[in-house]
């Protein structure tokens, strides 16, 4: 759990600093309340609408056989989100989760940051 709460701190901490619709948090596993959901949407709602990036993220019962990554960037394209963007990709039953970038924030992310992390 703690590395899901510091994924989510590296995606807010980058959204603050740098400079398509579909729901910014999608939670099939359930794992926040209503009013954190609702919360963290409008949140990254405000974000896209005043810098036109997306932050968002996306919890998943199983990823079948694909890898993380693979799971992650077919979530992330399948949502039509834009070009520039981080999503936070959660799969608790199987211990899983990957921080997806996109654009700018490719590099603002390097593969280092996310092996610290442990994704």
């Amino acid at each position: 759990m703690r590395k899901i709460f510091a994924g989510l701190l590296v995606i807010l901490m980058l959204a603050v600093t740098v400079s398509a619709q579909a729901p910014f948090v999608e939670d099939d596993c359930g794992l926040f309340s209503p009013a954190t959901a609702e919360n963290l949407e409008a949140q990254f709602d405000q974000l896209y609408e005043e810098y036109g990036f997306t932050v968002s993220v996306v919890t998943i019962p199983s990823m079948g056989k694909e890898t993380a990554k693979e799971a992650a960037g077919k979530a992330y394209q399948s949502n039509e989100y834009s070009n520039d963007g981080i999503m936070l990709y959660i799969c608790p039953d199987e211990g899983v989760w990957y921080l997806y970038t996109s654009g700018i924030f490719s590099q603002a992310v390097p593969d280092s940051l996310l092996s610290e992390l442990g994704a």
